[in-house]
């Protein structure tokens, strides 16, 4: 398994791990099946403030490029694309008129793809902040999904070993066959009453 590079190395705490080790017990299956369940929920947690911050982070980066496109956009256009306007409608001997014509329509078509492009963000911003809820609901999903895992685990496992006992009773007392009533008196009492 790679180790990422991007990552900061985590140590655990030794103290910290004595203390959980010494507090596992074996014999309860309640605690077992619950064993790290709060730690569990913390990582989901700090995953979730990570997401958070990351997400705010990101639709604010993004807000920025917006912002200083929009603005590059309206200087350009009342200020170099104006000029170069007027240079192209000026009259000019030979060839310096056209290329002056070229250089405008060259820059209002750069013009139009960063508008292009800003729009293209901005709607980019607003299917970010409407998934969000999205993948809330599908962390909240497999949160219930497991939930639902866990407790059919903590039902149908201890169900099903209380069935396997009885059928190795059962098989047992087959193999034997009839047995003397002496051998138990418990039953030789039941049987007595009936």
């Amino acid at each position: 398994m790679g180790e990422n590079p991007d990552l900061p190395a985590v140590a655990s705490d030794h103290s910290v791990i004595a203390r959980i080790k010494s507090e596992i017990d074996i014999s309860d299956r309640a605690r077992i099946v619950t064993f790290g369940d709060r730690a569990q929920r913390a990582v989901v947690d700090f995953a979730d403030r990570i997401l958070s911050q990351t997400t705010r982070t990101a639709i604010a980066g993004l807000d920025a490029h917006i912002a200083a496109g929009k603005a590059f956009a309206d200087e350009f256009r009342t200020g170099k694309l104006a000029a170069l306007e007027a240079d192209s409608k000026a009259p000019s001997p030979g060839s310096d008129g056209l290329i002056a014509a070229q250089t405008y329509q060259d820059a209002v078509q750069a013009l139009d793809r960063l508008e292009k492009r800003l729009f293209y963000l901005q709607q980019a911003r607003q299917i970010g902040i409407q998934q969000l809820p999205r993948i809330r609901i599908v962390q909240s999903g497999d949160e219930t999904l497991i939930e639902n895992l866990q407790a059919t685990t903590e039902l149908t496992i201890p169900v099903w070993k209380q069935k396997m006992i009885l059928l190795l009773k059962s098989s047992l007392d087959d193999d034997l066959g009839p047995q003397d009533p002496q051998a138990n008196p418990a039953d030789a009492v039941s049987r007595r009453s009936a």
